[in-house]
């Protein structure tokens, strides 16, 4: 009997079995990986819109005290270019209210449409892409938040003085 035929089989027998529990592993630890990923992504994407959330409550409420101003202002009479001042004001501060209104639809929608979809690594970079619009509309909205603040404060310091 020859047995260096035997020896050989077994010898890569275990070979095989020795690259197939390698393969399963490393299935395993990419798969986990790739599991830690797009759970922190989500988590990321997450953590962005509940801060966009509270900056526009911020913003909510400042554009509220800006129209109380604006208000106060009208009531305790100004002359007649104040006024078309105050008018163009009173229709920037309602076009905001849009503006952040719109935004808090398009961040829910977001959030829905997140928890309903599957992580995928094509549905992820759909959801990145769409936060990444949104994120611009963010920006420019607090680009244009800031330029508000400074001229209306220039506007009640005249109305008032």
């Amino acid at each position: 009997m020859d047995t260096s035929k035997t020896d050989d089989r077994g010898h890569l027998f275990s070979i095989g079995l020795l690259i197939n529990c390698m393969l399963s592993a490393i299935y395993q630890m990419v798969g986990r990986n790739y599991f830690c990923m797009t759970n922190t992504k989500t988590k990321h994407l997450q953590l962005e819109r509940e801060t966009w959330l509270r900056t526009l409550d911020y913003m909510q409420q400042e554009n509220i005290y800006f129209k109380t101003n604006l208000a106060y202002i009208i009531k305790n009479g100004v002359d007649a270019s104040m006024l078309e001042q105050a008018e163009h004001f009173q229709s920037i501060f309602i076009n905001k209210d849009t503006m952040i209104a719109l935004l808090r639809n398009d961040i829910s929608l977001l959030a829905n449409n997140q928890e309903q979809g599957k992580a995928t690594k094509e549905n992820i970079d759909r959801r990145v892409a769409e936060q990444d619009e949104i994120r611009s509309g963010i920006a420019t909205i607090e680009q244009e938040f800031s330029k508000l603040k400074i001229l209306f404060a220039e506007y009640m310091a005249k109305a008032l003085l």
